[in-house]
């Protein structure tokens, strides 16, 4: 059996507890870590479920140490052959060991304890400095998503409940509350439109936010097993789950990810039965656990795309040399960073149409102060001090 993507290098059969040494690195900080996971019982395979759980608690542990670890491993008859490590983080874990283990009759709970080196994150030096994403509320893309989930009106609600839960998690992530109004977003483009970039400016300037994650389901839609009533009682019936995600730097305008996350699943359910998509039922069914593995994808994603990306705020305030902005404690900023001013400047097209763009200047500026949502930079030298600092101006962290 081949197990990729997966931070799990060894499992032993029918133990609550194993270890394993992940990488042997010598580091001057390193953290404990403690998440649960949890995963159905598919086919009374028991041991998929337990590998599942275990593989649910780590991903979480990553999530949290801002780690990004694809490992490969091979097993034949339940045994680890071999394993080989591609290891991008910054925060690689190094032992791992179970805790607690529980199983009922649909699923296996595990609490994981893992040893991440925390060492090696000056890497992406932006790291320490949260990003900020404004949420939309995920919504249905059309009437005709709509209809393909007649009874499962929640279902939009939950995917975003699974995401903002996986990215909540995260330390290098700042999640906003969410806004409601509606972002138009041409679906076939690859980039966004004038109007589109237009419109992310305002929700910069608005919600002081750098990035902006949009969600739709697409379809949700259920197909019967099988052209024949004999067929149809044999086979279980399959239910689609479609969504798109699109994530937005608001201060560039550009498109950082849009991707389609799409999985087919039996439908456990009867026809017109109501069902709690919180419930256990739910979550411990295939679909349920499709769900929550999306999610949890998606979630990956959008964490490695921001991870070392650059941590930028609009200038608020001029004070003299002095400027404020709109980054502050709660988005990890701390005293002494630098940062590099962009200033702002119009262009027009050959329709006359008007797009800002930011020049990068060799003006660097020190946080000497910080507040909650705001800071006070001051600049490193008055020497080098600009002239033509402007309220929407835009700084760099260094």
């Amino acid at each position: 059996m081949k197990v990729a993507g997966r931070l799990i290098s060894a499992l032993k059969t029918g133990a609550a507890a194993a270890a394993v040494m992940l990488a042997v690195v010598p580091a001057a900080q390193a953290q404990w870590y403690t998440a649960d996971g949890r995963a159905a019982i598919l086919y009374d395979d028991v041991e998929k479920a337990r590998t599942e759980a275990i593989n649910d608690a780590l991903r979480s542990i990553m999530l949290e140490a801002g780690a990004d670890i694809n490992v490969s491993a091979d097993y034949q008859g339940g045994a680890l052959l071999n394993e080989s490590f591609n290891i991008k983080s910054s925060s690689p874990v190094r032992k791992m060991t179970i805790l607690e283990e529980q199983r009922t009759l649909s699923s296996v709970t595990v609490k994981v304890r893992a040893y991440v080196d925390e060492d090696r994150t000056m890497k992406c030096a932006q790291s320490s400095v949260r990003k900020s994403i404004l949420p939309l509320i995920f919504r249905f893309a059309d009437d005709r998503a709509y209809q393909s989930a007649v009874g499962l009106d929640d279902l939009p609600r939950e995917i975003e409940r699974n995401l903002l839960l996986d990215l909540g998690s995260t330390a290098s992530i700042r999640l906003l509350p969410q806004a409601s109004f509606r972002f138009f977003a041409d679906e076939y483009s690859s980039g966004p439109s004038y109007a589109e970039i237009k419109a992310l400016e305002e929700i910069a300037a608005h919600y002081r936010t750098q990035f902006l994650l949009v969600g739709t389901l697409r379809s949700a839609a259920l197909s019967e097993s099988g052209d024949n009533v004999f067929e149809r009682l044999l086979y279980k019936p399959t239910r689609t789950l479609d969504f798109d995600l699109a994530l937005y730097n608001t201060l560039s305008g550009r498109l950082l990810i849009k991707k389609n996350y799409r999985a087919e699943s039996d439908w456990d359910f009867k026809q017109g039965q109501y069902l709690d998509l919180r419930s256990e039922q739910f979550l411990s069914s295939a679909y349920g656990q499709r769900l929550t593995e999306l999610c949890s994808y998606a979630a990956d994603d959008i964490v490695n795309a921001l991870t070392c990306l650059p941590s930028a705020a609009r200038i608020i305030e001029v004070n003299g040399d002095e400027i404020l902005i709109s980054l502050g404690s709660n988005d990890g900023l701390k005293e002494g960073l630098k940062f590099n001013l962009s200033h702002q400047s119009e262009s027009y097209d050959r329709q006359q149409r008007a797009y800002s763009r930011y020049d990068r200047s060799e003006s660097a500026y020190r946080v000497e102060a910080v507040f909650p949502e705001t800071a006070r930079l001051v600049p490193v030298s008055l020497n080098h001090s600009p002239l033509n600092v402007m309220i929407d101006d835009v700084v760099v962290l260094r």
